[in-house]
């Protein structure tokens, strides 16, 4: 998939206010969208800013996003179209395009797992957390299996391949193009 090729928002209006951003407009297409759905708007590489569809019409294809980090003024501009992914890809797309992350080559190690119980007591079990995933393709990341992966200063983690394919090439072709 190429950034060209994502559904579009076209921005009619944008209302900024005191702990939120809202854009009315319109998508291009009805894809990954519905009431309460959650979205991340690419605006350029370096941008790409989470929001929430409301108010959504299915047959104007008009819906209104609910932005609430803060964001300066100018940057959402009227009369254009951003691409969108749904939140669950733009997770990933906030991976391949954070440019702030620093990424290092990781052996895979346990960690200590923290088991509550319904008493209120916890309990600290040495080396209990046996598996991690990769944060775009979900690959089982242990002793077994991509042992060695990439780790970022903030905690994400991927497999080689997936950093290979994806954040290396600040490609976003994991995502399936519906036809």
């Amino acid at each position: 998939m190429k950034i060209e090729n994502l559904p579009k928002f076209i921005v009619e209006t944008v209302n900024y206010e005191s702990d939120k951003i809202i854009l009315a407009g319109k998508v291009d297409r009805w894809e990954w969208i519905g009431e309460g759905y959650f979205t991340d708007i690419f605006l350029d590489e370096h941008n790409i800013i989470e929001g929430e569809f409301l108010e959504v019409n299915k047959e104007s294809l008009s819906a209104k996003i609910i932005i609430k980090s803060i964001i300066e003024r100018g940057k959402i501009q009227t009369k254009k179209s951003y691409p969108y992914f749904d939140g669950y890809w733009g997770e990933r797309a906030q991976l391949v395009f954070n440019s702030s992350l620093e990424w290092a080559k990781t052996n895979f190690k346990p960690s200590d797992a923290i088991r509550h119980y319904n008493d209120g007591r916890v309990e600290t079990i040495k080396d209990g957390w046996d598996h991690e995933h990769c944060n775009i393709c979900w690959a089982t990341i242990d002793f077994t299996e991509n042992t060695v992966y990439m780790k970022s200063n903030q905690g994400d983690e991927v497999c080689q391949e997936c950093f290979d394919n994806y954040i290396k090439r600040k490609s976003i072709d994991f995502i399936v193009e519906n036809k």
